[in-house]
C-alpha cells in the first residue's frame, strides 16, 4: 500500500505472475517453496496481486490468530511513508559498499535467522552509515523514528516515560530522547542469490526500511504487508522510507530480473545484545511503565512473570527497550561477569553505577 505523509494505507495494484518472466530458483529456495501452503506460495513465489487476499486467510494459512498475534488491530494507523529519506547520490554509494562485498568469503554469508537462508547483506554501525552517506543524511534518517512516534503514534515507543526517566536521573544516568538503533544493514536481492523473504515480524521495536532501488527497476521483489485487516502492497520510489512497528507482518516477493537493495535499520532490541544499562526500578515505577490494560511484565531471564514474582522491584532498560531482570536473575550475572574477564567485550548488561 503506498501512504501519504500521515501514514494512511492505500491499496494498490501489481502485475499478475503472468505478466513476469521468472528464472529457475536457487536450489534451497526451490526446497522452501514446495513447503509454502498455496496461498502463500502464490503470494511470495507468484507475486499474487496482495489486494485480492483476505488477511485472516492468510493469517489462517500461516497458522496464525488474533489471539496471539495483533498485528491485523494494533493500534497504528498505517506505514510512514517518507519519499526522498535519502536522495540518489546515498542510495548509490550504500549500493556501492554492499555490492563491494565478497560473498563468496564465509565471513560475510550468514544465515538469517527467519528462515535459515543465505543472507547476502552488509552490516554498518551508526558511525559507518555516516561514513557512506555523512553525517547530516544519517542523522535525517534515524530522526525518523520520533517522527514516526509522533505522527503515527505506536506505543511503547518514543521518549523515556516520565517515570522511567525519574528512575534513571535517580541513579545518575542520562535519559536519551529515543531508542537507539540496535541493528543497520544493507540488504541485496537477486534471482540467483536472495530471492525473496518471507513472511516475518522483525526482532526488535521499529523498523526503517528504505528503499535503495525503485521498484520499477527490478521485476518482483515487491514489499508486501498486513496493514489494518489487508494484504497491502508497498510501492516504493529509490530513497523512500517505509516506518513501521516491527510487529508488522510482512514480507517480500520473488525476484524476477534486476537487483534489489533495501537498507534497514532495526530500533528497540532487547539489552543484552545492544549493551545498554539497567536501573532499578520500585514496583510503582513498574506498575506505571506497564499499566494494568496493556498487560504485565515477565523477567527476560527466568521468564516468571511479575505476578508470581510478587511485583517485585525489577532493573528495567535505561535506554527504554522492553527488557526487564528480577533482582535474583541480575545478582546472577553479576556473579558470572565477575568471574570471566571478557564478558563485558560481548554485551553484558550492566547496572547504572
Amino acid at each position: 500500500a503506498t501512504s501519504d505523509e500521515s501514514g494512511v494505507g492505500h491499496s494498490c495494484s501489481m502485475p499478475s505472475a503472468s505478466d513476469m518472466e521468472f528464472p529457475p530458483l536457487p536450489l534451497a529456495y526451490a526446497a522452501a517453496a514446495e513447503t509454502m501452503v498455496p496461498l502463500v506460495h502464490s503470494l511470495i513465489v507468484g507475486n499474487m496481486d496482495p489486494s485480492k487476499v483476505d488477511a485472516d486467510e492468510l493469517l489462517r494459512a500461516l497458522h496464525l490468530d488474533g489471539s496471539s498475534h495483533d498485528w491485523t488491530g494494533r493500534l497504528c494507523n498505517g506505514l510512514l511513508q517518507v519519499p526522498v529519506a535519502l536522495d540518489g547520490a546515498a542510495c548509490a554509494a550504500l549500493r556501492t559498499a554492499v555490492d563491494a562485498t565478497s560473498f563468496m568469503a564465509g565471513d560475510f554469508v550468514a544465515k538469517d535467522s527467519v528462515d535459515r537462508l543465505l543472507d547476502y547483506q552488509l552490516n554498518l554501525t551508526v558511525q559507518s552509515l555516516s561514513a557512506i552517506v555523512g553525517d547530516s543524511a544519517a542523522t535525517r534518517l534515524l530522526a525518523l523514528a520520533a517522527r514516526f512516534h509522533d505522527e503515527v503514534s505506536t506505543p511503547g515507543l518514543g521518549a523515556l516515560p516520565p517515570v522511567l526517566a525519574a528512575a534513571v536521573l535517580s541513579e545518575g544516568a542520562e535519559a536519551p530522547a529515543f531508542p537507539e538503533p540496535h541493528q543497520i544493514f544493507i540488504r541485496r536481492y537477486s534471482a540467483a542469490t536472495r530471492p525473496w523473504f518471507p513472511f516475518h515480524c522483525d526482532d526488535s521495536s521499529l523498523t526503517i526500511n528504505i528503499a535503495l532501488s525503485d521498484d520499477t527497476d527490478h521485476i518482483g521483489g515487491r514489499l508486501i504487508a498486513v496493514l489494518k485487516d489487508q494484504v497491502s502492497l508497498c510501492e516504493r520510489a529509490e530513497g523512500t522510507a517505509t516506518v513501521h512497528p516491527s510487529s508488522l507482518l510482512h514480507a517480500v516477493t520473488r525476484m524476477g530480473s534486476g537487483t534489489r537493495y533495501s537498507l534497514i535499520i532495526f530500533f528497540g532490541k532487547v539489552c543484552p545484545q545492544a549493551g545498554h544499562k539497567l536501573v532499578l526500578c520500585t514496583p510503582e515505577t513498574m506498575d506505571a511503565l506497564y499499566p494494568e490494560d496493556e498487560g504485565s511484565y515477565s523477567c527476560d531471564g527466568c521468564g516468571d512473570s511479575g505476578h508470581s514474582l510478587g511485583f517485585p522491584s525489577m532493573y528495567h532498560c535505561a535506554q527504554g527497550c522492553e527488557y526487564d531482570i528480577c533482582p535474583g536473575c541480575h545478582q546472577v550475572g553479576r556473579r558470572r561477569r565477575s568471574q570471566s574477564d571478557d564478558v563485558g567485550s560481548r554485551g553484558q548488561v550492566e547496572l547504572v553505577a
